[in-house]
C-alpha cells in the first residue's frame, strides 16, 4: 500500500531505507511492461526471487566452506524447504530479499581469508558492502562484527589489524 500511494515520506523507513523504493522501481517496472494490477503480485515474484537467491547463495557459501557439492545440496533443499524461508518468498514480505543480500555480503566476507587479501582499498570496500547491506535491513549491520572477526583472525601484526578493522569501519559508516 506504501508503495502503491506514491508518497515518497511513506517509502522512507529508518529500518529499511533501501527496501521501499527498491519496491518501487519493482512495481514501476513492471507498470511499464503494461501491469495493471496491484502490487502484491510483483512483489510475491520478488519475494520468489530472493528466496530462489537465498537457496543459491547458501549453496554456494555451503560448497565453498564443506568442499562438498553434495554437502551444499542437502544444506541448500533444507533451506529450500524450511517453513520460514519457504512462507517469506511467497508472500509479499520484504524479509527474502534483504536476507538474499544478507547472504552475498557473509559470501564475500567468508572469501577473505580463503583468497582475498586485506589491502587499504579493499578493507574500506568491505566496510561500505555492509553499510549498504544494513540500508536494506538494519540488522545486516551485524556484519560488520563478522568482517572484525575476520580483521582480528589475520596473520599480522596487532597495529595492521588495528588498522585494518578502522578501515573497515569507516567505510561502513
Amino acid at each position: 500500500l506504501e508503495v502503491e500511494s506514491g508518497a515518497w515520506r511513506k517509502l522512507v523507513d529508518p529500518y529499511h531505507v533501501f527496501l521501499h523504493p527498491l519496491g518501487w522501481l519493482w512495481f514501476h517496472a513492471w507498470i511499464a511492461c503494461g501491469w495493471r494490477g496491484p502490487s502484491i503480485v510483483p512483489f510475491q515474484v520478488l519475494n520468489a526471487l530472493g528466496g530462489a537467491a537465498c537457496v543459491a547463495l547458501l549453496f554456494s557459501i555451503a560448497a565453498a566452506e564443506t568442499r562438498s557439492n553434495r554437502a551444499a545440496a542437502l544444506i541448500a533443499a533444507g533451506c529450500a524447504v524450511s517453513g520460514g524461508l519457504w512462507l517469506l518468498s511467497t508472500e509479499a514480505e520484504w524479509v527474502s530479499v534483504p536476507l538474499a543480500v544478507n547472504l552475498a555480503v557473509l559470501a564475500y566476507l567468508l572469501r577473505i581469508g580463503r583468497e582475498d587479501p586485506w589491502s587499504t582499498t579493499r578493507s574500506i570496500w568491505r566496510g561500505v558492502v555492509i553499510g549498504c547491506a544494513a540500508l536494506t535491513y538494519l540488522t545486516c549491520a551485524l556484519l560488520l562484527v563478522v568482517a572484525l572477526f575476520a580483521v582480528w583472525e589475520r596473520r599480522a601484526s596487532r597495529s595492521e589489524r588495528l588498522r585494518t578493522a578502522m578501515l573497515v569501519v569507516a567505510g561502513f559508516l
